[in-house]
């Protein structure tokens, strides 16, 4: 239309607005589509003979005439106003919203002009200043979508008041549908289709748009586009992406699943296409699915099964790599069948063969090759002390014969025999005089994608690891230190620690060989202080990470004391976790009022624990062991976990800057005020937890007429092994030691009786008695009345002598709980009369430590070993239930009671009287379930909440 038509047109709608929306080829009478000037038109019959059928301003909008169609509004808008006021916008709709009767079907103006999008889209934007008129029940935006017709949906959404009508999911389904499809006679392509789709998903912006539902059409389809398109704000259960994609067979998608969401690998969750229950990503991968609707089928048949193996692949060592507890790793992967997950010889310790000679025969077997079969990526590879046979131990100063090449063997076999390419978690426990090559070892963290490495070789220089394929890697890495500051400061540098931008973990071991006491006291100083800083920064470089400063010898003395942590975890497996999680969690307590620990008394021969000390003739230092039992006011900064001093085990020759001492004295580092990391965080300065530190008093009741048997000196390891176990068990308690008699002869009721009422006097808790006597007193059942008047729990062996032993004490008190000891399946280890025992528990081969200076074996069995872990387990109670219920007091009958309720809980069945640990605060259902133990959740439970 030309500008002279433009202005024509002008000037008949000015005048007479009406006419734009007349229907001059029909008659008033004829059709409601008439108009009411018809009757005063000279020669109607004209309007007939016109070619030009239906109402003018649907034919402007027909042919995109933006100019003709906004004259036609804005004088139709104008005679609104001035004659209908008040209903001008209502009419005004109507008429704009009002079909046309000559098409067919029924067009609107708006589809009229959404059609003529090609020859100008200026039309539909003038008809979209009243942005109602695309509301349904119009047909504009259905049939943009059904045509492919882009632009016209982008101009529909650009309005925020048609969004609302438009963006729903059912229609970004639709239109999701639509991509593969043609309308008849449209030349479009699924480029403009997909355009459609990428504008619906970014203006859906709530869940309730974008759910599950859409997201598993994208998957199913493949739109890789789409998804990168979806509002960034949407919060998705991120939880069922993966397995959606698994179910889909799409192997774009679960790779972008498995980077995006790393943990939803082991997480279980329900989707529509199962007929209900949660399960693993791995679950639906080893299911077949209806594959109508994914991706899959548009690949050659041949193609499927290297995508689906790829898949397999690709969840597998995810779940690997994500998945600590090897027990849920183990039920996730149970259903498929997958190769070994780890390479482990880090018990090998073989008193006839070289390791090297283990390695060489490994990687040369050729029998039934088969048979040993290996992941793609395995949790872990782990080796043993490689300088502990005579033979393979070197010193400095002999000259070195070979390189050793141990692990690079083992790691090549894996790789070309075995087809392992990626390691999660490498620990190798090296030589200290010629390791295996540094270079060598750089290459092979970088070549098996080393995320956890804790390879022990003295001051590694972290330069060698390659800065763009190695450190964005490491998550968690252990250093040794041999206390040169050139190598220290080059870990706390730009090109140490600050260059590995993902680390969350560092610990560094401080090697007592190397160094004099002193000095390793000052290394530790220094490290924590740069740490401390280290860890706090958070820039774009590296993110703030934890960390630990040990002091420790290179290889463990296991003529040394008994690390009570280890303990745990030997004796009790199956509680171990709690009891770690429950110690880091009580470490934390900065307020002591708050929290009471529990308090025993272990009646026994005495206790021996006094750690050998190694020789240094050339130092003169001020001790700084303790040499007695450690008071409350003396204690380190984690409250109740005390911390050993750990220079009592140093070595013995001088270290090479020892002349730089005071320098070292004088450091700037050293001295200057500020933060030395955080001194009451558990991990920073690891404790040996050694029974020495737990001991609140002792007192000896064997007195003879000239002579006193000390308390802290025993001959026999019964009652430090006894101890030993009671405070592995509970990481918190507090023990009195009441020594009754040397060796295990000798015992009296008269000293027990004094002993159990010096333990009443020290409000004790709970009295534990690993023995059986043949004979009483009446000053013993008063004290043992007293006692369980007060509410103390008195614990005590039953008589290991079967039917040979009428009546033994104070085992036949029933103020008693009497313990006897029994095999994991809860058969008696001894002939014991039914009703001479409240509970019996595991107590054959438990790990109780080796005892310095004490003819001892590491594992004992016997009643009196089922005794002390119910001690230990009782004090475990007690404590939880005064940490869970800080603003409550409990002592007394009370409290014996909630320990005897919590025991009972604990029975394998209500018939039985056999102890199971794993029960403890129902923990149980946990295990099995692979769930964390968290201790701080387990007692926020019922379990303990009172």
């Amino acid at each position: 239309m030309s500008e002279a038509d433009i202005v024509v047109v002008q000037v008949l709608v000015d005048s007479e607005p009406f006419l734009a929306f007349e229907n001059p080829s029909q008659s008033l009478h004829s059709s409601k589509d008439g108009g009411i000037w018809m009757e005063q038109c000279q020669d109607v019959k004209k309007h007939w003979q016109s070619k030009e059928k239906g109402i003018p301003f649907h034919r402007a909008a027909a042919h995109g005439n933006d100019k003709a169609i906004k004259h036609m509004i804005d004088s139709l808008e104008r005679y609104c106003k001035d004659d209908i006021p008040g209903k001008e916008h209502h009419l005004l709709l109507n008429i704009l919203r009002r079909p046309d009767s000559q098409s067919s079907p029924r067009e609107t103006a708006l589809q009229k002009a959404a059609k003529a999008e090609q020859r100008n889209l200026k039309t539909l934007e003038v008809l979209l200043v009243y942005p109602d008129i695309a509301k349904p029940p119009d047909k504009t935006f259905e049939s943009a979508v059904d045509r492919g017709a882009s632009k016209v949906v982008e101009a529909l959404l650009n309005h925020e008041e048609l969004r609302e009508s438009f963006v729903t999911s059912n229609n970004i389904i639709h239109a999701m549908d639509k991509i593969f499809q043609k309308e008849d006679g449209d030349d479009r392509g699924p480029g403009d289709r997909i355009s459609i789709v990428n504008s619906l998903v970014q203006h859906a912006r709530t869940k309730e748009v974008f759910n599950m539902a859409v997201v598993e059409k994208i998957i199913g389809l493949n739109l890789r586009e789409v998804w990168d398109k979806r509002h960034k704000d949407v919060q998705l259960d991120k939880s069922g992406l993966l397995h959606l994609a698994v179910c889909h067979q799409n192997l774009d998608f679960v790779k972008i699943f498995v980077a995006e969401y790393p943990d939803t690998v082991s997480d279980k969750a329900e989707i529509s296409r199962t007929d209900g229950g949660d399960h693993y990503p791995l679950w639906f991968h080893n299911r077949k699915w209806d594959s109508s609707t994914s991706p899959s089928k548009w690949v050659p048949p041949e193609e499927r099964k290297k995508v689906r193996d790829e898949i397999r692949n690709e969840i597998v060592n995810a779940t690997i790599r994500r998945t600590d507890k090897m027990q849920k790793l183990s039920e996730i992967l149970q259903e498929s069948a997958v190769g070994e997950l780890c390479f482990d010889i880090s018990l090998f310790n073989s008193k006839s063969y070289l390791l090297r000679d283990f390695v060489h025969s490994l990687v040369n077997h050729r029998e039934n090759m088969t048979l040993l079969k290996y992941e793609p990526t395995i949790k872990y590879a782990k080796f043993p002390a490689m300088d502990l046979h005579p033979d393979d131990k070197e010193v400095f100063g002999d000259t070195v014969q070979h390189d050793h090449r141990e692990v690079f063997d083992v790691l090549k076999w894996l790789r070309a025999d075995k087809g392992v390419t990626s390691v999660t978690e490498l620990t190798v426990l090296d030589r200290l005089v010629n390791p295996h090559n540094e270079l060598r070892i750089a290459r092979c963290v970088k070549d098996f994608g080393v995320e956890i490495l804790n390879w022990r070789f003295l001051d590694l220089s972290l330069s060698e690891f390659d800065t763009d394929k190695v450190k964005p890697k490491i998550r968690s890495l252990h250093l040794y230190a041999s206390g040169k500051r050139a190598v220290m400061r080059h870990w706390v540098s730009e090109q140490g620690l600050v260059s590995f931008p993902n680390l969350s973990w560092v610990t560094i071991h401080v090697i007592q060989d190397t160094m004099t006491a002193e000095y390793c006291q000052k290394t530790c100083k220094f490290l924590r202080k740069k740490l401390g800083r280290l860890a706090k920064l958070k820039n774009d470089q590296m993110k703030s990470f934890e960390y630990e400063v040990i002091s420790q010898p290179w290889n463990p003395k296991h003529e040394g004391l008994t690390d009570l942590e280890e303990l745990a975890k030997r004796a009790f497996p199956k509680l171990s976790h709690f009891i770690l999680s429950y110690r880091a969690l009580v470490s934390r307590i900065v307020e002591p009022a708050k929290f009471t620990p529990t308090k025993i008394a272990i009646i026994d021969n005495g206790i021996m624990s006094i750690s050998p000390a190694p020789y240094d003739s050339r130092r003169d230092l001020k001790r700084s062991q303790n040499t007695g039992p450690t008071r409350r006011d003396n204690a380190a900064d984690i409250p109740y976990l005390r911390q050993q001093d750990r220079n009592g085990t140093q070595a013995t020759h001088n270290h090479p800057q020892d002349a730089e001492t005071s320098a070292a004295e004088t450091d700037d580092d050293e001295n200057e005020s500020g933060d030395s990391g955080n001194p009451t965080r558990l991990g920073e300065s690891k404790s040996n937890q050694t029974l020495w530190s737990r001991i609140e008093q002792g007192r000896s009741f064997v007195d003879n007429d000239f002579q006193l048997s000390p308390w802290l000196f025993a001959s026999d390891p019964h009652g430090t092994q006894m101890a030993n176990l009671i405070c592995a068990m509970d990481p918190a308690c507090r023990i009195y030691v009441a020594k009754v008699m040397d060796g295990r002869a000798g015992i009296n009721p008269d000293r027990v009786a004094k002993a159990i009422q010096w333990a009443i006097e020290q409000k004790v808790d709970i009295i534990s008695m690993s023995f059986a006597m043949l004979e009483k007193s009446d000053d013993l059942e008063k004290a043992i009345k007293k006692a369980n008047a007060d509410g103390i729990v008195l614990l005590c062996s039953t008589h290991d002598e079967g039917s040979n032993i009428g009546k033994a004490w104070p085992a036949d008190f029933t103020e008693t709980l009497t313990i006897a000891a029994c095999d994991e399946y809860g058969k008696l280890h001894r002939t014991t009369e039914a009703g001479s025992y409240q509970y019996m528990l595991q107590g054959l081969n438990v790990a109780a430590g080796v005892i310095p200076f004490l003819e001892s074996t590491d594992k004992i069995s016997g009643s009196s070993v089922a005794t002390a872990i119910v001690a230990g387990l009782s004090s475990l109670i007690i404590s939880c239930i005064r940490r869970a219920n800080p603003n409550q007091e409990f002592v007394g009958v009370p409290l014996l009671n909630q320990v005897k309720d919590r025991l009972d809980k604990m029975l394998s069945s209500k018939e039985s009287k056999y102890i199971l640990l794993e029960k403890f605060g129902g923990i149980d259902q946990k295990i099995k379930s692979g769930e964390p133990i968290n201790a701080e959740v387990v007692l926020s439970t019922k379990a303990f909440i009172l």
